[in-house]
């Protein structure tokens, strides 16, 4: 992924005074998180269960499955159109309020007689996206900084575009320093030069510095979104400093040696140390540890549903037996 910054916009240089350090969170924050998030699984789990229930209810009450997934389809596309309404009446009327009422109507839904059809599921979904909704804002509620609110994002957009977002910006970098109209690749004799200083400007226009530039010739063999390719001869030892964000999931190679240790920038751009002579750099974005767990997590649950799949038919199977 090539970065682009469309931002020219300055800001005025961090204030001198000491920023005062974050008290440390009790435990009965701990405690409310742990409260909230079982009580956020349990109302997860009401929705998912219906799925594994629908073959017995449509053999119990004589009708097809078309029907049963009409209620299905009730059941989740009213929790999903419901959640931004929802969030809205939590910032008007408070998150503590809206969890109550919502698990009082959701209580009541759950002992009226026509549970069963498609209205009251779906009345009782509003009562879900409400809980939900609140439990989300009191749980991970985090004011929005002047800079980020709705009213700055539509003055920048209309004074020429929207600074780079911290979201995807590598540990311990300021995006601010990655100047505009970078190379994809530039040749420089240490792994902190040709830097910018977002307290004098942020996101400035590069511009060539023969200081810093090492004499080298270069050749992109192949440039693709997760897959890069380029080879570099230089006459003294160098460093390549391409025009991405070093992300944890980039793998690279030099003349099929794996990088382990790769040196760190302030703007936080992939940097590759090059010794003497020619250097073919091999620069592949991979699956890190957590996408693997994430993965062998998301196969265990497919195979606990075929599962509970197979021992419900299997169940049906002997009842009609």
């Amino acid at each position: 992924m090539i970065l682009e910054i469309v931002s020219d916009m300055a800001v005025a240089p961090p204030s001198e005074k000491p920023v005062p350090a974050k008290p440390p969170l009790p435990r009965s924050a701990w405690t409310r998180l742990a409260a909230c998030t079982a009580a956020a699984a349990l109302l997860q789990l009401d929705g998912t269960l219906i799925t594994v229930a629908l073959p017995a209810v449509a053999h119990g009450l004589h009708i097809s499955a078309s029907s049963t997934s009409v209620v299905l389809s009730a059941y989740f596309a009213a929790y999903a159109l419901l959640l931004i309404p929802g969030g809205e009446l939590v910032d008007r009327f408070g998150a503590r309020r809206l969890a109550l009422i919502g698990l009082a109507l959701r209580g009541s839904f759950l002992e009226a007689s026509t549970r069963k059809t498609i209205l009251v599921r779906a009345i009782s979904m509003l009562a879900l996206a409400v809980v939900m909704s609140s439990l989300a804002a009191y749980v991970f509620w985090q004011p929005c900084d002047d800079e980020d609110n709705i009213a700055a994002q539509r003055a920048t957009f209309h004074d020429g575009g929207f600074e780079g977002t911290d979201e995807y910006t590598a540990i311990n970098a300021d995006n601010g320093d990655i100047q505009q109209g970078l190379p994809q690749v530039r040749i420089v004799k240490s792994a902190e030069a040709d830097e910018a200083d977002s307290s004098i400007a942020e996101n400035p226009q590069w511009a060539q510095n023969s200081i810093d530039a090492v004499p080298a010739s270069m050749q992109i063999h192949l440039w693709k979104t997760e897959h890069k390719e380029i080879e570099i001869h230089t006459s003294v030892p160098a460093f390549a400093v391409f025009q991405l964000m070093d992300y944890p999931a980039w793998q690279m190679r030099v003349n099929g040696t794996p990088v382990i240790l790769r040196p760190r920038r302030d703007d936080g751009l992939l940097t590759v140390p090059l010794q003497t002579g020619s250097s073919v750099i091999s620069i592949r974005y991979v699956a890190t540890r957590d996408v693997e767990l994430g993965r062998a997590l998301s196969l265990l649950a497919l195979c606990v549903i075929i599962m509970l799949a197979i021992r419900t038919k299997r169940r049906r199977n002997l009842q009609l037996s």
